[in-house]
């Protein structure tokens, strides 16, 4: 496991190094996720291990999240950033909330693992797929979180809405 994360960093490294982001200023932004998640601590294990590799590179590893991790490297406010690939997905297709924006500065280049949307309902309750969540109470994630992107996806799969979820008094 660790000869994969070690290769994927230089990976990270030579993409880096190749963009002229750490060649030209000799520092890094990379932002990660929230301190108390699996993101920060993984990205601070990079940093780390890509500094002990180039001694002349800084790399700042700071708080994000999948959605303004985007916006940040498309502004260059950062110049690594963890996302979902359905997150990346929206901005490149310019879907909510990237629907305002023009995403033109980011690239795809490292999968680290699979992610699953999970939901999970009462033992006891009446909802049996996704499309008897109309009327019903939902609790999505937080607005603009990639959970709560993916649940719009999912609900908008089934037919449905927060408005029509809303409507019904969910």
């Amino acid at each position: 496991m660790l000869r994969i994360i070690k290769a994927c960093v230089l990976g990270l490294l030579i993409f880096s190094l190749g963009m002229g982001m750490a060649s030209a200023s000799k520092k890094m932004m990379f932002v990660t996720g929230p301190s108390t998640g699996g993101w920060y601590p993984t990205g601070a294990a990079m940093g780390e291990i890509i500094m002990n590799g180039c001694p002349d590179l800084n790399i700042t590893v700071t708080e994000g999240g999948g959605v303004g991790n985007v916006r940040d490297v498309n502004a260059n406010r950062a110049q690594i950033g963890y996302t979902f690939s359905n997150v990346f997905a929206e901005a490149l297709s310019k879907r909510k909330p990237f629907d305002k924006e023009d995403i033109n500065q980011v690239a795809g280049f490292l999968t680290l693992y699979t992610s699953h949307l999970q939901a999970a309902v009462h033992a006891d309750s009446d909802i049996q797929s996704y499309a008897d969540l109309k009327g019903k109470r939902i609790a999505p994630g937080r607005k603009n979180w990639s959970g709560e992107i993916l649940m719009q996806r999912v609900l908008d799969a089934y037919g449905l809405s927060y408005d029509e979820v809303r409507k019904d008094g969910g």
